[in-house]
């Protein structure tokens, strides 16, 4: 959030407003689950900063109830899976993986389901972390599984086969290996291996994604002799995690990287360049008069603009840069190593006069212009919240100097502002 919006979560999301009209608020209250983000302090309390609609449908308790109390939902897992499904969401904060996990719940009536959630974790600047998922009751699924277990039908033939030929033929040439792997072991365990997922070929020559859980069969001397699965075509689920990460992650006017996204790339980018011993630029990009445009035009032409202005980024900028919208006109950029500071700087001044051309929009053309700050690493900061803060320096430095230009970040430009 930008200085002094301490909004509610929940409130942001369910106001936010997509391209073509619609609130993220009433899109999820067309999935078939509920979308979810979970908070834990670092004193360890759990809480709820958002929730969907369709939470009510699914466990009988109202949104406000959830929001106010997270054990509203956390306490109604089944006693016997709580401690794996908490241990594997922390398991998952630890190592900043996404997880996923099939439990039972219990809701508010007492009525027992099944539930698939996935989510994905990010810590927070204050040390605590954010889980943000998707939710699904599969109670209907477990017991159509339930059904196919006791009826025994053969997934696969002997397991000779299936590594020999069979599967090859199939399945994505990335997941063979996998697939190999999980049937060897098991074929050397004698036990189920839990859930493996992984892509098949159709015969319309269409991927699909599947699921598969096996167990082997033995003879009477104990040894495998084939195994019995269920297999099934997870490909919308799999859509969906994709389109719901792709909301979280970017922009909704521009669908560049968010916030969030862009300085979690820059993250890993610092890791890497130090390494590596590779140096890369942070540029902060800041239009100006961009607010003109929006009195004089109205917002719908602002967004247009916006659109506009991202694309043109996106056009000037290296194959191997990212650039991402932080909110309202501003954007960054970041360009990667190896980049010295007069690359960077000739970068950012093509910037400048790329959006120094007039845009052609549906009210005609309209003149807008950049101030662009430039930092570099580690010729500026070492670390990443400094380099942010150089970059942000140098940019007000470029307004106060007359605006429409790029400057290279200089001490004394932290000094003057």
């Amino acid at each position: 959030m930008r200085d002094g919006g301490q909004r509610a979560v929940y409130g942001e999301l369910s106001q936010l407003m997509l391209p073509f009209g619609e609130s993220l608020d009433d899109l999820l209250s067309q999935l078939p689950g509920f979308v979810y983000q979970l908070h834990l302090s670092q004193e360890g309390a759990w809480r709820y900063t958002y929730v969907g609609q369709r939470v009510t449908e699914l466990f009988g308790a109202s949104v406000e109830e959830v929001l106010a109390d997270a054990q509203t939902l956390l306490a109604n897992i089944h006693p016997s899976d709580r401690d794996t499904v908490i241990e594997g969401s922390l398991q998952s904060a630890r190592s900043l993986t996404p997880w996923r996990s099939e439990f039972r719940m219990f809701r508010l009536d007492g009525e027992m389901l099944w539930v698939e959630a996935h989510d994905h974790p990010r810590r927070q600047p204050d040390g605590s972390l954010l889980w943000t998922g998707y939710a699904n009751d599969i109670t209907q699924r477990k017991a159509l599984e339930a059904a196919l277990r006791s009826s025994e039908q053969r997934f696969r033939q002997l397991v000779e086969q299936v590594l020999g030929q069979n599967m090859s033929f199939v399945l994505h040439p990335e997941d063979l290996e996998a697939c190999q792997r999980y049937i060897e072991k098991v074929y050397c365990t004698g036990e189920p291996q839990g859930v493996i997922e992984y892509r098949v070929q159709h015969a319309n020559g269409e991927w699909r994604w599947h699921f598969t859980n096996g167990a082997p069969l033995l003879d009477d001397q104990g040894r495998v002799t084939s195994f019995l699965g269920i297999s099934h075509d997870v490909t919308p689920r799999r859509e969906m995690e994709q389109k719901m990460l792709h909301l979280a992650q970017h922009d909704t006017l521009t669908d560049l990287p968010n916030r969030s996204l862009f300085f979690s790339h820059l993250s890993s980018a610092i890791s890497q360049a130090k390494r590596s011993d590779i140096p890369l630029a942070l540029l902060f990009i800041d239009l100006d008069d961009f607010k003109p445009v929006n009195d004089r035009f109205g917002h719908g032409v602002g967004d247009q603009l916006l659109q506009a202005v991202a694309q043109r980024l996106l056009q000037r900028l290296r194959g191997g840069d990212r650039v991402g919208r932080i909110g309202g006109d501003e954007f960054v950029a970041m360009l990667g190593g190896p980049v010295g500071a007069e690359e960077a700087l000739r970068v950012a001044d093509q910037l400048c006069q790329a959006l120094a051309v007039p845009f052609t929009l549906s009210v005609g053309e309209v003149h807008v212009s950049a101030s662009i700050g430039v930092a570099l690493l580690p010729l500026h900061a070492a670390e990443e919240s400094t380099l942010i803060h150089c970059a942000d320096q140098a940019m007000y430095q470029a307004k106060a100097q007359g605006r429409n230009q790029a400057m290279l970040y200089a001490p004394a430009s932290s000094d003057a502002s």
